[in-house]
């Protein structure tokens, strides 16, 4: 079953605490090739990730995802594993984090 938004005003659409928790779901949906271009991303930093030091910021990181298929394919439990690796996720949306 797919979930359903329905904003408390809907003169103003929010990053509230209901657009967070359905957020991933409402993305794939509505986003085209969302989860694509987070590993195409991923793929394309791999090498300069590995070889030696790099700083990724993600800039309206929502709620994470990025750095989750990040982690996900180097096949680590932390980002922090990876030596010379630092990540800053810039999210204005305070439920979203």
């Amino acid at each position: 079953e797919k979930p359903v938004h329905f904003p408390k005003n809907r003169d103003v659409f929010q990053f509230d605490e209901e657009v967070a928790e359905i957020f991933e779901n409402m993305a794939q949906r509505s986003i085209p090739m969302y989860a694509e271009m987070h590993r195409v991303h991923v793929e394309m930093f791999k090498d300069v990730m590995e070889s030696g030091r790099c700083t990724v910021v993600d800039v309206g990181a929502s709620t994470g995802r990025f750095f989750r298929t990040m982690r996900e394919a180097l096949c680590v439990k932390s980002i922090s594993e990876i030596p010379g690796l630092s990540c800053i996720a810039v999210e204005n949306s305070e439920p979203m984090r």
